[in-house]
């Protein structure tokens, strides 16, 4: 399941305008019915590559050795009416350190079918995610499940507030919550940014994903992440992401590979 360090790929396109122009002294000045306009094509395809040292998913440390993680996106734009991306996601274990043996250490694709807006100086998402787990070693490694999202982000120049909202209704009909801060900047090319949130998750979730613990809402993990990206063309980015994640309530401690993990790894990244 993909790091909601991270969830969800937005991309749009940029806007050309082309004014016409006489070359002749002696020709009228161009009426504005002479300027042409050129509206962006409102479909993106982006396309990307994670290597990470680990796989992180709701704060949950799901393995703790290298993965690999593709992700396909396309997007259409409606323009102020914000945008709606259909996208898929997948994992590669790089080792049998969760005895997978099948697919190449493939053991899961998520399908996600998002729509956000910009409204005012916030950033507005609903979405929804079907996680999917295909046979390993002839055997089922998981049943599929769905969750419901939503997330809000207030924009402004000092550090910008998030809120994102996960509801399981398929395998577990419970909440998962991550309340953060992020701060980005950009130097020409170069973007960096850093993120920390505090996430806590319902009692029926807790007592499905941490084998019964006994959490009833606050507190399940806390993560932090320092990332950079760079633009070597319009198109295709490179980029790198350092992050510390930590299970906060002692009751779910010892069900996953790790409490406490630093991890990280590189982005490759094309948009046509």
């Amino acid at each position: 399941m993909k790091n909601i360090i991270g969830m969800f790929m937005v991309m749009v396109t940029a806007n050309m305008v082309f004014a016409a122009d006489s070359v002749s002294t002696n020709a009228p000045a161009a009426t504005p019915e002479a300027v042409k306009e050129e509206k962006p094509f409102p479909l993106t395809f982006g396309a990307t590559l994670d290597i990470y040292s680990a796989y992180i998913w709701h704060g949950m440390i799901m393995n703790d050795e290298p993965v690999l993680e593709p992700d396909l996106a396309l997007t259409y734009s409606f323009g102020d009416y914000g945008s709606v991306t259909a996208d898929a996601w997948m994992n590669f274990d790089t080792t049998d350190n969760n005895s997978q043996t099948s697919f190449a250490g493939m053991n899961e694709i998520d399908y996600t079918l998002q729509y956000a807006v910009n409204v005012g100086d916030f950033s507005l998402g609903i979405g929804h995610i079907w996680y999917t787990f295909p046979a390993i070693s002839d055997t089922q490694y998981y049943p599929s499940t769905r969750e419901i999202f939503v997330s809000a982000a207030y924009n402004n120049d000092i550090v910008v507030p998030f809120i994102k909202a996960y509801y399981d209704y398929a395998r577990v009909d419970g909440t998962y919550v991550t309340v953060g801060l992020r701060k980005e900047m950009t130097f020409d090319k170069l973007t960096a940014g850093a993120e920390v949130s505090l996430s806590g998750a319902s009692h029926p979730y807790t007592e499905y994903y941490y084998a019964g613990g006994e959490s009833q809402y606050w507190f399940t993990d806390a993560q932090a992440v320092i990332y950079t990206k760079y633009a070597i063309t319009a198109n295709v980015f490179v980029g790198a992401r350092i992050g510390w994640v930590s299970t906060v309530d002692n009751e779910l401690k010892g069900v996953y590979h790790e409490n406490n993990l630093l991890w990280g790894g590189i982005n490759l990244g094309i948009t046509l």
